[in-house]
């Protein structure tokens, strides 16, 4: 399934959801470490990763409930009937799940992971635009608990891939010194995923 019907089958849940008194759960969730796959195994292999990663997602998911890849590794869940207390242990389970598999290729292994945030409807927002924004928020705070090292910067102008880590500071290429704290786990602010020295992306999360 595609963005489109993800979208189209959200509004009947709504529809069910608001006749029925229900909430309704919007799951996020995106893998851990899939960089890693596409470098070293090539994008044919981490296509057919995917596809393996989305069956182990559906089959903790139930007949009625609908998951659609959204974008490059993440996909997105519509969970009806579901309450918040119901829906963290779905998600560990999910996160169980995945973090059994691993990708084998001439030898090497690479493990995945994937970070799963959730919203409720209609107690976090009634439209999908809302629900999305609230879910990848969620995620990214989970996504924050799975990183070994993370910076919250403090936000002083447009900051860019790729730029050296020194110490406390991360220093962008035209030497203009941006301030960061190394901090775990993250609650706002603007989450970096790092590797040996480099910023690799920055995304905003409050």
């Amino acid at each position: 399934p595609n963005a489109r019907s993800l979208q189209v089958q959200f509004e009947k849940e709504v529809g069910r959801a608001k006749r029925a008194g229900n909430s309704m759960q919007l799951l996020m969730l995106d893998l851990d470490g899939f960089k890693a796959v596409n470098d070293t195994f090539g994008h044919k292999m981490g296509d057919s990763m995917l596809k393996d990663v989305g069956r182990l997602i559906k089959a903790e998911l139930r007949d009625y409930d609908f998951l659609a890849r959204y974008g490059g590794d993440e996909f997105v869940a519509i969970v009806p009937e579901t309450d918040n207390s119901d829906v963290i242990e779905l998600c560990s389970r999910i996160e169980t799940a995945v973090e059994s598999y691993a990708l084998t290729f001439n030898g090497s292994v690479l493990p995945v992971g994937v970070s799963v945030g959730s919203a409720s409807y209609p107690t976090q927002g009634e439209s999908f635009e809302d629900l999305l924004i609230a879910a990848d928020k969620a995620m990214y705070r989970t996504k924050a608990f799975h990183k070994q090292r993370l910076v919250r910067l403090e936000e002083t102008g447009h900051i860019w891939n790729a730029e050296k880590l020194e110490g406390n500071n991360v220093q962008r290429v035209d030497d203009q010194a941006v301030s960061a704290v190394v901090e775990m786990p993250m609650d706002t602010g603007l989450v970096v995923e790092l590797d040996e020295s480099h910023i690799l992306t920055v995304n905003t999360i409050n």
